[in-house]
């Protein structure tokens, strides 16, 4: 193992360990329900914030991107090609299930 290995499993055990002590001081403060309750709900928020932070910045950069990939002579031509067959492929989809 290298030095840089060894140094990520150590500080790994070292958070776990300290981590550990701190979560055994809250579930005997607080219960062990909310120890295992608020960590989750937290990652969930987080989690969540950050898929809609990523979601809205590639969504932004392809309605740029796609319209650039055409040449100008046809670009409001396929990009409304490419609206249509979406709205189309929507709307089958709405209709079959």
């Amino acid at each position: 193992m290298s030095d840089i290995q060894n140094t990520r499993s150590t500080s790994g055990g070292l958070m776990m360990f300290l981590f550990s002590l701190l979560a055994g001081l809250l579930a005997d403060k607080n219960g062990r329900k909310s120890i295992i309750l608020w960590p989750r709900v937290a990652m969930l928020l987080v989690v969540t914030m950050m898929v809609t932070l990523l979601t809205g910045m590639t969504g932004v950069s392809s309605l740029v991107a796609i319209p650039e990939m055409m040449p100008i002579a046809l670009r409001a031509t396929g990009v409304s090609i490419i609206y249509a067959i979406g709205v189309i492929y929507l709307v089958v989809l709405r209709n079959l299930y």
